[in-house]
């Protein structure tokens, strides 16, 4: 063992945090609890505010694991979101995370796979998203940048495409992947500072754009009609309204407060 957890510089937490597995998100940061390593109990991964390390601690309390090894140089914001993901089709999950620009995929036990240093030309922000979009029976990550910057990664770190979203579509928060028109091909759907775009999650190619502004990620994606299709929900701060679009971005009805 590495020792208590109250060694680290940020202090403890709550044992109460053992027994509810899942992921709970809060801000741009949050805690993931998940049995990573396979050892049948419950690990909690969080980023450590003073050193900014992804931490790794057991159901016991103790500490398994920080990455990077306090030895080596910390890495980028300290507040990210760790993302389940089985990248190799082996059945076993990875951890992917973002901190800074890069993209990191790590093994349940805190030992490094592949780094994606893009570059990206601004920080990510949230979870990059990931799902086989192409039915080639591995995933593909997408993720956005602080500079409007959108990349989809392969499985192995490769950057398969990116485009510029433009100047003042900066996204802060990560794309939804969603079959939105179900015709058998995947969209990304996100919101920006000029409004909600969506996207060919295969090739990159517009598909439509709702122009507004005070969008405040991330939007909602369900079949909030009853209909059998998808819409998109989205918040806009500045006139407090909700807004219901259509799989194809045609307004459909809003609410304000």
């Amino acid at each position: 063992m590495l020792g208590r957890l109250d060694n680290l510089p940020g202090g403890g937490l709550s044992t109460q945090a053992r027994s509810c597995p899942g992921t709970l998100s809060g801000g741009s940061g949050g805690l993931t609890v998940w049995d990573v390593d396979g050892d049948k109990g419950n690990e909690v991964l969080f980023t450590s505010r003073n050193e900014g390390r992804l931490v790794c601690l057991g159901s016991d309390l103790e500490l398994r694991w920080v990455f990077p090894p306090m030895d080596q140089p910390r890495l980028g914001a300290p507040f990210v979101k760790v993302s389940l993901v089985d990248v190799d089709n082996d059945g076993v999950f990875e951890l992917s995370l973002a901190l800074g620009q890069k993209l990191y995929v790590l093994r349940g036990r805190g030992d490094l796979v592949w780094v994606w240093d893009g570059p990206a030309l601004g920080s990510i922000y949230g979870a990059p998203q990931a799902y086989d979009v192409d039915d080639d029976g591995y995933v593909e990550f997408f993720l956005t940048d602080g500079s409007g910057r959108l990349y989809r990664i392969s499985h192995g770190g490769e950057t398969v495409w990116s485009r510029n979203l433009g100047s003042s579509s900066l996204a802060v928060a990560q794309p939804t992947i969603c079959d939105l028109d179900r015709d058998g091909g995947y969209e990304l759907v996100w919101a920006t500072a000029e409004g909600v775009c969506c996207i060919d999650a295969e090739t990159g190619a517009d598909e439509w754009v709702y122009q507004a502004s005070d969008v405040v990620p991330p939007i909602a994606v369900a079949d909030v009609n009853g209909d059998h299709e998808y819409e998109v929900v989205l918040w806009k701060k500045g006139l407090g309204k909700v807004v219901c679009l259509s799989f194809y971005g045609a307004e459909l009805w809003s609410w304000e407060h």
